[in-house]
């Protein structure tokens, strides 16, 4: 039986490197663009030490629900790092993912998890895109290539997540796009 989206995002990190794998693979075959966006749990350290890792565990849980309620149907998500979610949006860019994003913040700051106390769900994101490079064959493997690639748009989404966090949370920063590769095609 498949998980649920809310299932998805407590898979483990490498369930969404596979899945992340596949979207590069797309963007090369086809030369169609995809979002990812890297979320973080604003003050969760904190809430782990006042309250406890069960605490904590919880409050991952109803993120994750909450993620999972607010995106498209094709999008993915998964856990990513201890506190961290990453996202896939296939197939969309720029100011459409820094929206999708959007809809799960505003939820977040919506909702407020009663455990032992009130604890308010916030977050941070870096959002990073991979631009349409025209598909098809031609051209070398690029940025968006195999493991380089997915290592090389995760580091920007977190170069953005990072300078979201610095500028004091609770917003989601975009990074500059990478171009997407194109496959060689290969004549013997």
């Amino acid at each position: 039986m498949a998980p649920t989206p809310a299932e998805r995002l407590q898979i483990s990190r490498p369930w969404a490197e596979r899945r992340l794998a596949v979207e590069l693979s797309r963007a090369a075959r086809f030369g169609r663009g995809f979002s990812i966006g890297l979320l973080d749990i604003d003050g969760l350290g904190e809430v782990n030490e006042a309250q406890g890792y069960e605490i904590g565990d919880l409050v991952l849980g109803q993120f994750a629900e909450l993620i999972a309620a607010k995106l498209r149907l094709p999008d993915e998500g998964a856990r990513w790092d201890d506190d961290e979610f990453l996202v896939i949006f296939p197939e969309i860019v720029g100011p459409a993912a820094v929206a999708a994003l959007e809809r799960v913040r505003r939820a977040a700051t919506r909702v407020t998890c009663w455990l032992d106390g009130e604890v308010d769900v916030r977050f941070s994101a870096g959002i990073a895109c991979l631009t349409a490079a025209g598909g098809g064959a031609g051209g070398a493997g690029g940025a968006g290539a195999g493991a380089a690639g997915a290592a090389a748009l995760v580091g920007r989404a977190r170069e953005a997540l990072n300078a979201a966090k610095a500028a004091g949370g609770g917003r989601i920063l975009a990074a500059g796009a990478i171009p997407a590769p194109r496959l060689e095609l290969i004549t013997s």
